[in-house]
């Protein structure tokens, strides 16, 4: 099983794409989103910690629509493949 999120700008235009091929994550794109796919996010609602893309891949896709967001950039939810 696969995951995608579309990273986008705040005129609504692709920034890049994070992919989990079920082994390790990839990112293509500019390098603000290359970035994100290596820095660990805060999970969304209770939960305590980071949630790291190395250690926590598929989590990790699953809370980046919820938890990157910006007034200039913003994460698809993830959709599998």
């Amino acid at each position: 099983m696969g995951l995608s999120v579309t990273i986008y700008g705040w005129e609504n235009e692709s920034k890049g794409e994070i992919v989990f091929d079920g082994t390790r994550i990839t990112a293509s794109g500019e390098p603000s989103v290359q970035q994100c796919a290596r820095d660990p996010i805060a999970p969304y609602g209770i939960s305590k910690g980071m949630i790291n893309p190395d250690d926590e891949p598929e989590k990790f896709m699953r809370n980046l629509s919820v938890m990157y967001r910006s007034p200039y950039f913003y994460a698809t939810k993830a959709i599998e493949k």
